[in-house]
């Protein structure tokens, strides 16, 4: 199952999501929606809200995942919240074209 989140989220039709089809399919459990730009670079909710790359985003960059895995993502980076607090030097700054290219294409 899928909840109506996709509306804010994604900019385009929810079905090109990677994952849909298995999250459509599921009468069990709800799917979260998750940015694949958090793990891939990185980089927080908070850091794609102040650089206006979390709502209405194009479906590329956005998965489906169980919530167990979403739970699973979030934990591990929680462990090294710490860490990355300290490290905030080489937070990601900019999103590069070539970054949302190889993101956009696997």
């Amino acid at each position: 199952m899928i909840s109506e989140s996709y509306k804010m989220y994604c900019s385009e039709d929810p079905s090109l999501i990677e994952n849909y089809d298995k999250a459509i399919a599921d009468k069990k459990q709800t799917w979260v929606i998750h940015h694949k730009l958090e793990t891939e670079l990185n980089v927080t909710q908070r850091w794609l809200k102040h650089e206006n790359l979390y709502l209405n985003r194009p479906a590329s960059e956005l998965i489906y995942l169980t919530p167990q895995e979403h739970a699973r993502m979030h934990k591990g980076k929680r462990s090294d919240k710490k860490d990355y607090k300290k490290s905030r030097l080489s937070k990601v700054t900019e999103i590069t074209p070539e970054m949302l290219e190889t993101m956009m294409f696997y």
